[in-house]
């Protein structure tokens, strides 16, 4: 599947189902990433991603949280 393809396919999900691929794909970044950087090179890190990635860093929760409950807070914030 080409990346263009896989941005037609999204743009089918709802907000809340692209929010939960966007944190898997960043996961997976995360998992895969061969470089072991050692606590407090975050800049140095966040360089070496790619630009558009770079303004994620931060906007997407870390850990095992709860997508929908994290999604739900979203909400009550924006609308409450």
């Amino acid at each position: 599947m080409t990346v263009q393809e896989i941005l037609a396919a999204a743009s089918q999900l709802s907000q809340e189902e692209r929010l939960q691929v966007a944190i898997r794909l960043l996961e997976s970044l995360k998992e895969a990433d061969p470089l072991q950087h050692p606590p407090g090179s975050d800049s140095a890190r966040k360089a070496e991603l790619h630009p558009l990635v770079q303004g994620l860093v931060g906007a997407v929760p870390s850990g095992e949280e709860d997508f929908q409950a994290s999604y739900v807070d979203y909400l009550e914030k924006k609308y409450g």
